[in-house]
């Protein structure tokens, strides 16, 4: 798999590098054009545009930087909450046996102190969200965008100690686009896909960390716009798909 990736890797370079031509080669949902290690994938430059290379902002790097704002080092007080986080569902047959349940409390607390030690805030995450296209504006030549004012992530409704929900507040709200094309592509675009008006947006996120409340700030750089559906089977590989539009902002 390793030779076949440097293989593909060095084609790519020599044909259409990102730092060549702005294109993207994507394998296993990665843009490889980005890497610079084949085999530790580190990354070379996340500032290339349409790159799909960042952490994903989720509830579990959001909640250890909430975490680390709070006063104290006991892990004790969440590890049940971090359980149910790690197992979901499982946590519930695990009390059938209130000993291992115990146990698995404290290993969970002990994991989370682990987490934690090694937890720093990235300088930017990317998510895919699901959107809608408004009606097309003939003198903005584009389709308004229902982008996110807040962006919520979700723990386990059932914690008590850490936070069910986790916001990131979009700073530059006003300023995200709106999916630019002209009339005839316009007609095109709609045409394939039946008329359909939902599609996955992809927001490369800034986020200001140093919070004590489960609530952030973050600005988008990027907004790539993807050009499939979101349902079901879209949605488990919805952070691979490349994009087909990319604003920066």
């Amino acid at each position: 798999m390793v030779i076949r990736e440097l293989v593909l890797l060095l084609l790519i370079v020599s044909l259409s590098a990102c730092t060549m031509n702005g294109h993207h080669t994507y394998v296993n949902g990665k843009c490889i054009s980005c890497w610079n290690d084949i085999v530790t994938r580190d990354t070379l430059d996340y500032e290339t545009p349409g790159a799909n290379n960042y952490r994903q902002l989720t509830w579990h790097p959001m909640m250890l930087e909430w975490l680390s704002n709070q006063p104290g080092n006991d892990m004790s007080p969440y590890g049940e909450d971090y359980l149910k986080s790690r197992i979901g569902l499982k946590a519930v047959s695990l009390r059938n046996n209130e000993i291992t349940y115990q146990k698995e409390i404290q290993r969970s607390a002990g994991l989370l102190a682990d987490d934690l030690s090694r937890h720093s805030l990235k300088p930017t995450y990317q998510i895919t969200i699901s959107s809608e296209l408004g009606k097309y504006d003939v003198k903005q030549h584009g389709f308004p965008v229902r982008h996110k004012k807040v962006i919520e992530l979700k723990g386990n409704n059932s914690m008590i100690n850490l936070p069910k929900r986790i916001n990131v507040n979009i700073t530059n709200y006003d300023q995200l686009p709106m999916l630019s094309m002209d009339l005839n592509e316009a007609e095109r675009f709609l045409g394939a896909r039946n008329n359909g008006r939902w599609l996955y947006l992809r927001y490369i996120i800034e986020v200001e960390g140093g919070s004590s409340i489960p609530e952030f700030n973050g600005r988008v750089k990027e907004v790539q716009f993807i050009n499939v559906s979101p349902s079901i089977v879209t949605r488990e590989k919805k952070e691979e798909y490349a994009p087909m539009q990319i604003y920066t902002l």
